[in-house]
Formats: structure tokens, sequence, C-alpha cells
């Protein structure tokens, strides 16, 4: 067991810290560019820990409340050989987003950061039913996306709404915490591209050559992918709005249906034009679920050459070269953080930027 130089603290409801953790066999925490991430905290036990993780609500790192998560599961190991842990775990903050679904049938149209700045303000912080209010939610500053969209939602999860729309804008989303305001800040954000492509930013290259990557896995899985979907709105049979996006031909199409009946023109509410895009929004989203992927995942040096945090950031586009040849300028879709008694690893995911 080590005392640890990076602390976590163990909030409660309120955002009030009850006690700071420097004492743990390893604390791991995940975060994703365009999906909630997770954590995980191996603790000594005691019954002092355990009745003080019971009282705990969140967890979060010290030094960045940009990595804070929601403790759900509570999860006691005991053991002869090895001693007694208590495991905390739980998704991130963005899992909040899920705690709220699209209360009733709204269409909107406009632009994608404004839709769900609109999701958000809706679900949380102005919403119609006073209950489904979070006083302490409120919204960074925009970013200014310009690309527009027209969605509707019947009963959709905030949270997997939003990232469908992120995916499709090729933006990151998380929730973070203020400490200082005891506020949850949802915030979209854009990665910066320090790849080959540019000449803009200092260049961040991953490379066993340059000593920086100790292992990689590099997969490619056309498997399941799409790249024409036929949408089915309402009617029945025959009768049902039908719409198709997508252009390929030949042997390289790859069909899908989407089911999108929960849509609605809501009785000529919606004209058939406007009612046939939101359709057509409804396959893009669809087919950007079911595009080939391309990724390298590496362990790196950590703090040598470059320094998450510092040198490159979750949603940062890089250059990474493998001993086979395949080099990418791949999104850091995933960061996996381990502090942990035999030291501090960092495992990166390089996605394809088109996923």
């Amino acid at each position: 067991m080590l005392t640890n130089d990076t602390i976590f603290y163990l909030l409660d409801a309120n955002l009030d810290i009850l006690a700071a953790i420097d004492l743990y066999q390893s604390a791991i925490f995940t975060r994703r560019y365009q999906e909630a991430g997770d954590f995980e905290l191996y603790i000594p036990a005691s019954q002092e820990m355990f009745d003080l993780l019971q009282a705990t609500s969140f967890v979060a790192r010290a030094d960045d409340t940009t990595c804070c998560g929601i403790l759900e599961k509570l999860t006691i190991e005991q053991s002869a050989e090895n001693g007694d842990f208590l495991i905390a775990s739980g998704p991130d903050l963005s899992a909040l987003l899920d705690r709220r679904i699209v209360w009733r049938q709204t269409t909107y149209s406009g632009g994608a950061e404004k839709i769900i700045r609109n999701l958000v303000q809706q679900a949380f912080i102005e919403p119609e039913i006073v209950a489904r209010t979070v006083s302490n939610f409120g919204l960074a500053a925009e970013i200014g996306i310009a690309q527009k969209l027209r969605v509707q939602y019947t009963g959709d999860y905030v949270g997997e709404s939003i990232a469908a729309i992120c995916k499709t804008i090729k933006c990151g989303y998380r929730v973070n915490l203020d400490m200082l305001q005891k506020k949850f800040i949802f915030e979209l954000y854009q990665g910066v591209d320090r790849s080959y492509n540019q000449n803009t930013n200092p260049y961040v290259v991953f490379s066993s050559n340059f000593e920086n990557l100790l292992a990689s896995t590099y997969s490619q899985d056309n498997a399941t992918s799409k790249n024409v979907a036929q949408v089915a709105g309402e009617g029945q049979g025959n009768e049902r709005i039908k719409v198709s996006v997508g252009t390929a031909t030949g042997i390289s199409r790859r069909e899908t249906f989407v089911n999108a009946q929960q849509t609605s023109a809501n009785g000529g509410e919606l004209d058939l034009a406007t009612y046939e895009s939101v359709l057509r929004e409804s396959g893009t989203q669809s087919l950007a679920e079911m595009i080939p992927t391309e990724e390298i995942e590496g362990e790196i040096v950590p703090n040598y050459n470059y320094t998450l945090g510092e040198d490159f950031f979750l949603g940062d586009i890089v250059e990474v070269v493998n001993d086979y040849g395949q080099q990418m300028s791949p999104r850091v879709t995933e960061v996996i953080e381990n502090w942990a008694t035999d030291g501090y690893t960092c495992i990166p995911t390089f996605g394809s930027d088109d996923e």
C-alpha cells in the first residue's frame, strides 16, 4: 500500500467535501470524448471508510475536477491472503444526462449546438415540471458550432440524444464539476489538431521510434458497417412515410432499416418536406453509429515527451505510428488513467475521426 500524490475528494450530494483520500491500492478513471466515462477506486477496508463511502455521492480528483465520478456501486472484497478492500465505482458526471428523458415530443431545427443546449436547458435548468429542476446545473459558454440539424425526440434519453448529435458533428461533451460554486456545468468542446496534417500547433507523435509508445493494438473492423439507410416514419404498411440516406452503389452498398415510427408530423403541424428532413437526420445519426472502425489502443510512457493535460488532451487529433507501417492521424477518443501502487499508467485509445 502506498500514500499517493494524487488525491481524490469524497463529496456528498450537496458537493461538500467529506474526506480527502490519498491511501488506495488503485484509482482508475476512464474519460471518453462522446459518451460517459467511469471510475473505480480500490481502497483498504475499514468500518470508518465503509460508513464514509455510504455517505458519498461523488468522487473527484482534487487537482482536476473534470475527472469526477458518481458513486453508484460499493463492493466489499475480503481475502485472507490480500486483506479486505472496498471498491467504489460508477460512471462519470456525463451519466447525469441520462437521468432525464425528452419529456414531450419535441422537434428542434437550427444550429446543432443550440439544439444540444436546449435539450439540457429543458431537462435540468428550466423544465416545465418543477420537480425535474436541478438548481445547481449550468451551461458553459457556447463554442460556435455552426452546423444545422432538424431532429425530433419522443421519450429519448437526453444523454443518448446529445451523444448522437456529437458523433454527427465530431464534437465532444462532458459535465464538469465547479467546486467553488458547487455546480455541475455542461460543456461542449472540440479537440485541437496536433497531427502532421497541420502547421499551426506543435505536433504530438506517438511511436516506438520515439520511445513513447510502450505497446499498441491496431484494429480495423468493417463487419457491421452500413452506408445506406431506409428510414420509415409514421403511417402503416405501404403508407408509411419513408426516406433514404446514403448514396453508395453496387457491391459496396450496405443497407439498413431505421424504424422512426416514434417521430410524427403531428397531424400536419410539420409539412411533408420538414418531416422528411427530420427522418433523414434520424438516418444520418443511425449511420454514424455503423461506420467502419479503425483504431489504435496504446500504452504510452507517462510524462515522457508529452503529458496528458498539458501537451495533449482528450479529443485532440494526434499522429500515431506502429511498427507495421500503420500511420494514422486519429482522435484521442478515450483515456484510461490508473494511479496504483506500482505507479501511474496512461492508456489512450486513438480512434478514426469519422467515429
